[in-house]
């Protein structure tokens, strides 16, 4: 992603004090992000917080197996086709990793990877997200019609699962669209 390479002062003094610069590859921003996933042998999320980590869709679709900790929505797109580990627990995570590697090559490992890939395109295609998004519309237009609202005009939905998110990824968006 941006600022993921070596031109990134404050990063390279991170892995430069722990050690870890022979064993990080930064790849910076990439178009390619599908081609190099599929190269994966498993994805790890080990994020504190999460709203949805499309990375994690973006990896089960590309035929890699998971591991996430249980933030946002991280446990509902993986169910059982990962594994997932509390968030901030570094043994934790170690052991839902060597899990993954174990079965990596197996036949169960297999049956996840086509599992997890049927998930992500039944429950989270752009086809599947849109006629959920509708759903939602035709909802809220029927059982939330107030008095007064044609002076208004149009509605701007935004649906989050975490105040946060709002705050750092929507607000600059909210703000524009009451201006």
């Amino acid at each position: 992603g941006q600022g993921m390479d070596v031109g990134n002062d404050e990063l390279m003094a991170l892995l430069r004090k722990h050690g870890m610069v022979e064993r990080t590859i930064l790849l910076g921003m990439r178009e390619d992000v599908p081609r190099v996933m599929q190269g994966f042998d498993l994805h790890v999320l080990s994020s504190r917080a999460e709203g949805f980590p499309n990375v994690v869709a973006e990896a089960m679709a590309a035929g890699v197996l998971c591991v996430v900790t249980d933030v946002g929505d991280a446990a509902y797109i993986v169910d059982d086709t990962g594994w997932v580990v509390p968030p901030r627990n570094a043994f934790a995570l170690a052991r839902g990793i060597e899990q993954a590697v174990a079965t990596a090559g197996t036949p169960a490992a297999a049956s996840r990877v086509d599992a997890g890939r049927q998930r992500v395109m039944s429950l989270f295609s752009l086809e599947s997200m849109v006629a959920n998004w509708q759903a939602v519309w035709r909802r809220l237009a029927v059982d939330y019609p107030q008095p007064g609202c044609e002076a208004i005009g149009r509605r701007l939905l935004f649906v989050v699962n975490n105040p946060a998110f709002f705050l750092s990824h929507r607000l600059p968006l909210a703000l524009a669209a009451r201006d």
